[in-house]
């Protein structure tokens, strides 16, 4: 997986050089499960898939937002329903099914090395502290 750091984040620091590579760590990458997002299905409809994520009790943290608009996004969960179809989450954060050939955005998940630096911040989202990863730390190569 490539970091990237945003234009934001440069214009900021004085830098003006636009978004850049800073570091690349080697992680795999997937797509969350209905299980993981704490969704419960009967099990001869669709398999239980790891375990429930605590970030995901709350049905707003299953929305995802595209320009500023709810947007639906794949999960890797399968579905039995038709040939084409695929299981997402709904723009109101409900699981849904959509046929695969429809467009429709991912919210890809990794697991980072345990020695990634990592820092929380409440400035990124209003009202949360959030767990972020400490770029500069990252880039000079600090663990």
């Amino acid at each position: 997986m490539v970091v990237y750091a945003h234009t934001l984040f440069f214009d900021v620091f004085g830098c003006g050089c636009g978004c850049m590579i800073i570091s690349t760590a080697q992680v795999e990458t997937f797509l969350l499960s209905g299980t993981e997002l704490g969704l419960v299905f009967d099990v001869a409809v669709m398999p239980v898939e790891g375990k429930k994520l605590a970030y995901f009790d709350k049905r707003v943290k299953r929305i995802a937002y595209e320009n500023g608009e709810a947007t639906p996004w794949l999960i890797r969960t399968p579905t039995i329903e038709y040939d084409s179809a695929a299981s997402a989450m709904a723009p109101e954060g409900k699981i849904a099914t959509l046929n695969a050939f429809d467009v429709s955005g991912v919210r890809p998940a990794f697991c980072l090395p345990i020695t990634t630096p990592i820092t929380t911040d409440s400035a990124i989202v209003p009202g949360e502290t959030v767990y972020v990863i400490d770029y500069e730390r990252l880039a000079a190569g600090d663990e």
